[in-house]
């Protein structure tokens, strides 16, 4: 960490938020994660754009669809944001895999109170902004209502990563205390669209 520095700095006034599309501060970014494709200088950033509803802390909701958020690297300039289609409340900021088939596979959450689904989509790699499609359970459609979930994750605190030639989804525990949950969960698959393996704690 003594190597790192923090990301600031927008072209409007008011809060210098790294990620920043409109110049109110009445609005900002969710950000999620991103990926990067071999041999390219461009990242791209999940993000959910929210506002403010009223005063209280909690009066605030989502603004508008998903927002890439493209990047330049190394200079992590950012240089362009870019709406993306209707997930139908998922989002799909949890977790990116580039695969031989020339697809990203981006991972989704919903919440279902307690736990979350998780879901699987796809995209070219070379076109971020196409139109994606979505798992099925048997195959791919481009209609995000064919959608069924491939696992769930303990609580909204679930990320995937693919680690080696495995798929690895890490849940939190939750809690109604903002991230107090003290176990921490793994399930496992050999496919980026599952099944995954019963969630264990470690």
């Amino acid at each position: 960490w003594p190597l790192t520095s923090t990301l600031k700095g927008n072209p409007y006034p008011g809060f210098q938020s790294y990620l920043k599309n409109k110049a109110s501060d009445d609005y900002w970014m969710w950000p999620g994660d991103g990926f990067q494709t071999a041999g390219n200088d461009t990242l791209y950033v999940y993000n959910q754009p929210l506002k403010k509803t009223g005063s209280g802390a909690w009066d605030w909701a989502d603004d508008s669809l998903p927002v890439w958020a493209k990047i330049h690297t190394p200079d992590m300039t950012v240089v362009q944001y870019s709406y993306l289609q209707d997930f139908n409340g998922i989002n799909f900021g949890v977790g990116y895999s580039e695969e031989a088939d020339g697809y990203i596979y981006a991972y989704g959450i919903k919440g279902t109170f307690i736990y979350c689904n998780i879901y699987v989509a796809r995209f070219p790699k070379n076109n971020p902004n196409a139109k994606w499609s979505f798992w099925t359970g048997t195959a791919w459609s481009n209609n995000i209502a064919d959608i069924k979930r491939i696992s769930e994750g303990a609580s909204n605190g679930t990320a995937v990563v693919k680690y080696k030639n495995k798929y690895v989804c890490i849940s939190t525990e939750f809690s109604v205390g903002c991230d107090q949950g003290t176990r921490i969960y793994a399930a496992i698959s050999s496919s980026p669209t599952g099944p995954f393996t019963t969630r264990k704690e470690f």
